[in-house]
């Protein structure tokens, strides 16, 4: 506006003076104000070239105004206001800075009536951030003439201080209902990620954000991270308050009672494992998070005694504090004791187990109410029954956990006996029934002693056969027959697999073995009776053999004896006689060639052997040849040797021969050596 000020001085001397063109080289001059006032031409003043104001001259100058802006609210500093002016076609701003906390401002230039005016802020204040506006219906307009000094009012600017949120992200949040507060402000929080307070916080304010409530449904700790908590509020939104929820563990237990016995294991979501060792509260080692399910159950029951124990309250969710509520009763297992009862014929037995009683009516298993495991038992008669003795095997002990079913109790009569025996050679599966006097019958599936149920009395016959044979072999019993002699019978034999046995004779070198069945080899060092070590099921097959001679005896088997079926054990016949060699030895005279044949028979072994030279073509010397004949003729066996030619030209005589070529004698125990000449009869 000081421009518009020097521009009015200038115009006014330019109406009163014709003088170059002004208010921004218009050439046309405003018309000559109405006014009466008096003024001084200040020499200072720098007119344009060729303008001067010497001798001017005037009465009376148009007056000037002040203008002032009525400021509200302002706390900030760095407020702008900008004033425009306009005369006719003179123009100019001016900018005041407005200080902080400034209610007014004015203007320093002062302008005349008519002078048209804007008013408009062009910078607004910081610390604390302010928005400033012109009040509508203010800051335009044109000034007035009016009496007095007092400045004009042309405009009114209003302050507010700027408003900005406070907020920022939750994380680990798995409750509801976390609270947030900010000063008075509370912010509801639900689900993790941003936030913000509903209230704004003013430009140059503080915030404290804090955690009013931690999350209910599922315990947490929510914790907001230093440095983001707290601050002023400067010219933006606070986005950055960071709150963190971590989850808080509980423990899982409860109480236990009933429990006598001893390891009992329980689990928490199967594992955890905990053993417990007595009655009253368990807590698991392990703790559970808020809101995560647990399950308390049974992983081992307890024994000694044996016990059955049941979780109450064992499965549900972590809430907010520690589990105590699980409850484990244990109750002792109830088992029966009981047996069999065999050789009861008469009424009135009565046996008994501590208080209680049980009548038996007849032969096979009782059993005596249930009870509990660890519980000792005692079975005894209590009544015996009308003339007969019974007596309990294996009547006490102590429950554990399974029913006792090992009591047997063994009635007979007054005078009366049992009668029994062994089994072996029983196959590995199947069933075998035995009989005594064609009516007491005991099934047999194991070697082992068997016993009839029914008793004999003293002197009565007692007579033992196989009525059902097993399914793969025949079962022999001996010493079936008799008579009850004062006591029981267990002398019964029931043999149902049997010996193969070899009787050797007239062995006299090493080397011997004999087979059975092909398949059960025997060595045999010397004379005796040897046992082949495979039993052979009764009704089965056997062949004894020879699979390898001695080395100077011959052994054979008895053909009585060395096969056929086992009803029993047998014994096959052996029988070696020492062998010895025989040679000849046969010189060839006269003309040549010819074949000669050897030949020699042992009449115990019934056999024969014929041995042939080659051709010989006599050189007309003598020619001689040597045969050791096979077989070896046993010791004090008849043989005969003969010596022949098939060519009829020849002649063979043999040492001590009766009949020219043939020689008879017995074997004794050294080797026969024979020779025999053979000449050409032409």
């Amino acid at each position: 506006m000081r421009h518009l000020h020097i521009l009015w001085a200038l115009c006014v001397a330019a109406f009163i003076l014709p003088v170059a063109s002004c208010f921004n080289d218009n050439n046309n001059p405003p018309p000559p104000p109405s006014f009466d006032a008096s003024f001084v031409v200040d020499s200072s003043l720098n007119l344009p070239d060729g303008v001067s104001l010497d001798g001017f001259q005037a009465d009376s100058l148009p007056p000037l105004y002040t203008v002032s802006v009525v400021i509200n609210g302002l706390q900030g500093s760095g407020l702008t206001i900008e004033g425009a002016a306009m005369y006719d076609a003179a123009s100019g701003t001016e900018d005041i800075q407005v200080p902080s906390g400034a209610s007014s401002v004015t203007f320093p230039t002062p302008v005349p009536a008519g002078t048209q005016y804007s008013v408009s802020v062009v910078g607004q204040p910081t610390q604390p951030s302010q928005t400033c506006t012109v009040q509508p219906g203010t800051g335009m307009g044109t000034i007035t003439a009016h009496s007095g000094d007092a400045a004009i009012q042309v405009a009114t600017v209003n302050c507010t201080t700027n408003l900005y949120n406070v907020g920022g992200t939750v994380s680990g949040l798995l409750g509801t209902h976390l609270l947030l507060q900010n000063g008075s402000d509370v912010l509801p929080i639900s689900t993790d990620g941003s936030f913000k307070f509903p209230t704004q916080v003013a430009s140059g304010g503080t915030y404290q954000v804090t955690v009013a409530a931690n999350p209910v449904g599922i315990s947490q700790i929510c914790t907001i991270a230093m440095g983001t908590d707290a601050g002023t509020v400067v010219d933006h939104d606070i986005t950055n308050v960071s709150v963190t929820c971590d989850t808080n563990t509980f423990a899982v237990g409860g109480t236990v009672s009933g429990l006598t016995g001893t390891g009992l294991v329980l689990e928490d979501n199967n594992g955890s494992d905990l053993t417990i060792t007595g009655n009253g509260a368990f807590t698991f080692v392990s703790k559970v998070s808020s809101g995560s399910p647990y399950n308390v159950t049974v992983k081992t029951e307890p024994s000694g005694p044996a016990q059955n124990c049941t979780v109450s309250g064992g499965q549900g969710t972590v809430g907010t504090s520690a589990v105590k509520s699980v409850v484990v009763n244990c109750g002792t297992n109830s088992f029966t004791v009981g047996g069999a009862v065999a050789g009861l014929v008469s009424p009135g037995l009565v046996l008994q187990n501590g208080a209680a009683t049980l009548s038996i009516s007849g032969n096979g298993s009782f059993a005596f109410p249930p009870q509990s495991s660890g519980s000792p038992y005692d079975v005894s008669v209590l009544t015996q029954p009308m003339g007969q003795t019974c007596s309990v095997t294996g009547g006490t002990g102590t429950v554990q956990s399974v029913n006792v079913t090992t009591v047997g109790v063994t009635c007979a009569s007054m005078g009366s006996f049992f009668v029994g025996g062994t089994v072996s050679g029983f196959p590995t599966s199947g069933s075998m029934v035995l009989t005594n006097n064609g009516s007491d019958k005991v099934t047999v599936t194991a070697n082992g002693a068997f016993e009839f149920p029914m008793p004999l009395m003293d002197g009565a016959s007692y007579n033992v056969s196989v009525l059902t044979q097993p399914s793969d072999r025949t079962c022999i019993v001996t010493n079936a027959t008799g008579a009850i002699m004062g006591g029981d019978v267990n002398t019964v034999v029931v043999r149902c697999a049997f010996t193969v046995s070899v009787n050797v004779s007239g062995l006299t070198s090493s080397g011997l073995v004999v087979n059975n069945n092909d398949t059960d080899n025997l060595n045999i060092s010397g004379n005796g009776t040897f046992q082949f070590p495979t039993q052979v099921p009764g009704g089965g097959t056997y062949d004894v053999t020879i699979s390898q001679q001695p080395a100077m005896d011959t052994c054979s088997v008895s053909r009585i004896n060395g096969a056929g079926t086992v009803n029993g054990d047998v014994t096959a016949d052996v029988t070696c006689a020492q062998v010895e060699p025989v040679s000849v030895t046969v010189t060839l005279t006269g003309c040549g060639p010819f074949n000669v044949n050897v030949s020699i028979q042992d009449t115990i072994t019934d056999s024969s052997v014929t041995a042939v030279t080659a051709d010989f073509q006599n050189d007309g010397g003598p020619l001689s040849h040597t045969y050791q004949i096979p077989p070896l003729v046993q010791v004090g066996s008849s043989y005969t040797i003969q010596i022949q030619s098939n060519n009829g030209s020849w002649n063979c005589v043999m040492d001590a021969a009766a009949d020219g070529g043939t020689v008879s004698g017995t074997m004794g125990n050294a080797p026969v050596v024979l020779t025999a000449t053979c000449a050409c009869n032409g």
